[in-house]
């Protein structure tokens, strides 16, 4: 029996490179996390923006 693969992410201002770092483990993934802050801000309490268009799911 195998155990599950559960991968995450904290997600910051450079959420764009997660476009790469995705695709190559999604297949062998049971779960994907991404973790957000709540108030939008990077460990040394800098905001951050995230576009609303980053969390559209594409279907191919």
């Amino acid at each position: 029996m195998r155990g599950k693969i559960q991968v995450g992410y904290l997600v910051s201002y450079d959420y764009e490179l997660l476009k790469n770092a995705i695709p190559p483990i999604y297949d062998s993934a049971d779960s994907i996390f991404l973790a957000i802050d709540k108030d939008r801000l990077t460990w040394n309490g800098n905001l951050f923006y995230i576009d609303d268009s980053f969390f559209m799911v594409k279907r191919i």
